[in-house]
């Protein structure tokens, strides 16, 4: 496949998992790289605020690229918080495209 092809191939899939935003791309790269997190914790590894990231979480939950592994009870807080795990299909191709 020419590389052009493949560019627009590369984007479209992109764009159809949801990662085309710069926001929701830098909150599902922080999951990925935690592996499993909670919005707090995604809120500290990507440097964001708690709007941007609840609002990014919910999009990506929307489109599957991530989903709820599960509830658990904040340490610090004792509210109780779901812990979020990227779809591992998603992740992996997400991971082959930025190398």
């Amino acid at each position: 496949m020419p590389a052009k092809q493949t560019s627009k191939s590369t984007y479209q899939w992109i764009k159809n998992n949801g990662l085309a935003s710069p926001m929701r791309e830098r909150v599902f790269r922080a999951l990925v790289d935690l592996g499993e997190a909670t919005r707090r914790e995604i809120e500290e590894a990507a440097g964001l605020r708690p709007n941007q990231v609840c609002g990014r979480v919910n999009e990506l939950l929307a489109c599957d690229a991530i989903y709820v592994r599960r509830v658990d009870r904040c340490k610090t807080t004792g509210r109780v918080v779901e812990v979020l795990k990227p779809n591992s299909r998603i992740a992996r191709r997400y991971l082959k495209i930025k190398k």
